[in-house]
Formats: C-alpha cells, structure tokens, sequence
C-alpha cells in the first residue's frame, strides 16, 4: 500500500467550494478509488492569519514523516526542504504570463521555481502543460496532464424544467478579488446588445457588483443545485474569459446540457472542444489588453450567434446533445487513471 500524503489545505478556506478547495477535492476523491493508494490528508497551514511561513513548513514536514509521496496542490504549499518525491499540481501560470496580475511578485516567482525540483508535475490541460514546460523548464516527461471533471451535482441532469418561457442567456461572475482576464465587463457590452433581442443576459456568482451590468438581471450566489437549473434553461453560457488554465464553469454548463459560446484561446479551446461553441478571440490574452472594451463588430456576431439559437430550435437541441457528449469527455476514471500514472512516476515505477 502506498501511503500518498495529498495537501488539503484549500479546504480551510471560505469558498473552498470552488477554485482550488473544489479542485482539491475532486484531486483526493479520484486518488482514493486508485488500487494500492492510501490518501493521507497533510493539513498545510499557509493561509494562516497572522502567517508563519517557518511554522507552516515544519508542521508540513512533521506530517510528510507518515506517509511516502507528497502531492501538494499548489507549488505555494511546497515545503522548503524535499524529504519525500513530490507531485505539485499546477492549475495555471497565470501569474507569470499575464504582466498586470495582482498576485505576481518575487514571492510568486520563487514558488514557481520550485518546480523544476518536483519528481512530477500535474497540469490540467494540455494548453498549461505546454506553458509549464516552456516558462519553468520542466521536462515535458515530467509533466502529466490530468483534467478534473466536473462535480457529481452537475452530471444529474436539471432538477427543475428544461426551458424557460423567457429566453436568456446566462453567466458565473466572482468580483470579491480582481482579476481582469476574465474580462467579465464584455458581458455587460453582449447584454445591452442582446435586450434588442429581447434576450435576457441572467449573471450568477459572489460579489457582483451590480450596477457594472446594468442590461443584465443579476441572480446572485447559486448553490450547485441552484446554477444546475440556471444552466439547464439557459440558451447558452456565455464565457469571455482570455486565459484559462482548464475553465471549469463552461464544463459544467454543458455538463446540463447548455451549450457554451466562448472565446479561442488558452485551454478554452481544449476543454470546450466544439467549433460550434468558439469564436475567434479579438483581443488575445498576449496582447496584454486585459481592460479593453470588446471591439463593436465582435460584440454583434456574437451577440447574432446567442440570437440565432434562440430562432433556430433544431440547432439549439442538436448543441444541447454535443454539450452533453463533451463534458462526458472527463471522468473520475480517467482523472484517477492519470493520478495513478503521475504517482508511478514520481515514485520511480
């Protein structure tokens, strides 16, 4: 039995339901269904208040002397001191490739180059696995790309009705901290010119600051069970996102069979995966134009493409059918398939 000692220290935090707490999950709930793996939870401490960077890594260590692999899911809970193989996960490298994000800094830097000391990295899509071998110097044969599903209360299927009597499109916003690759005021811009349509633009998520979207009914946080309902009776999720490590929300979406329109780029185009649900991106993540308004002529086609499926119900169901065979593309298995490959490896098998 290989005894695995997985970081859990995302779990802690509000909001651990999303972002790395509910990435962290889906991580521990693969690896305990793999044959001859015991998961032992390793309570990193590092978002300790006040902080103690020297304490949270010796109490780590303490907790390392159980168990025969760390798998730490975020290169910023790494111990200073490798006294066992490691397995980092790497989300993204947002901070590293977008100049103007707030959580770059020498701190940031140093915790990425920790890295290259890791016996396997863990990416969660091709288009980050690239990026980690190209901005960190990680050999490629170190890296394993495991994408995690989306969780169980997204694969049952809508618990309320199909449709709704008002077409809408829909949208997940989280504001309580900045991040401009979002790019969550193009959504405002598609909505003013979707309600000449008479298509609603209906916003959910944390923190929503309401009067930045003035053409759009703002719904408010939404349980798992409450967003599945959104996206069940939605035309469409619309996600102008410029830079994703994986981009889960859109996978959930089409989980409840919504289909998604999105921009190509990053690993939105992996995930995603279907021409009919991508659009060209006007202003690329590489520009570096985080802040800028999405051009008129981007805002019309995409706005026609939302308008199109509300007029052409055929095509709306045949896109709720591809939905559905897309998001089914990532499993537990298959995430627990690669977690069993990356262990392997680090533990030299």
């Amino acid at each position: 039995m290989t005894r695995i000692g997985l970081d859990v220290g995302a779990l802690v935090q509000p909001g651990s339901d999303r972002g790395l707490g509910r990435y962290t999950v889906e991580i521990r709930a693969a690896a305990q269904g793999i044959r001859g793996v015991e998961v032992v939870p390793v309570s990193t401490s590092h978002y300790r208040v006040p902080a103690n960077s020297l304490l949270d890594h010796v109490l780590t260590l303490g907790q390392l002397r159980k168990v025969s692999l760390f798998h730490s899911t975020t290169v910023t809970h790494l111990p200073l001191i490798k006294t066992r193989p490691w397995v980092c996960s790497i989300q993204d490298i947002i901070p590293l490739d977008l100049y103007g994000y707030t959580k770059r800094g020498v701190k940031t830097d140093f915790y990425h180059s920790q890295a290259k000391r890791c016996d396997v990295v863990v990416a969660n899509s091709i288009y980050t696995a690239s990026r980690i071998a190209d901005r960190l110097g990680v050999a490629p044969e170190k890296i394993v790309t495991a994408p995690i599903p989306v969780s169980a209360a997204f694969r049952r299927g809508p618990s309320g009705r199909a449709d709704s009597p008002v077409a809408y499109a829909c949208a997940l916003v989280d504001q309580r901290s900045r991040d401009d690759r979002k790019r969550y005021h193009w959504i405002q811009q598609i909505a003013k010119q979707l309600r000449k349509s008479e298509i609603q633009v209906r916003i959910a998520g944390r923190g929503i600051r309401a009067h930045e979207f003035p053409d759009c009914t703002v719904v408010g946080e939404l349980s798992d069970a409450g967003l599945r309902d959104l996206y069940s009776a939605s035309i469409c999720f619309i996600y102008p996102s410029a830079y994703e490590g994986q981009g889960l929300p859109p996978i959930e979406a089409m989980a409840c069979g919504c289909p998604v329109l999105a921009f190509r780029n990053t690993s939105v185009e992996e995930m995603i995966g279907l021409e009919e649900f991508l659009v060209d991106d006007p202003i690329p993540w590489a520009e570096q134009d985080l802040l800028g308004s999405m051009p008129r002529d981007a805002v019309c086609h995409f706005a026609d493409k939302v308008v199109n499926l509300v007029e052409d119900r055929d095509r709306l169901s045949k896109y709720r059918r591809l939905a559905l065979v897309q998001a089914g593309k990532l499993s537990d298995r298959t995430l627990a398939e690669a977690l069993a490959r990356s262990y392997r490896l680090a533990s030299g098998g």
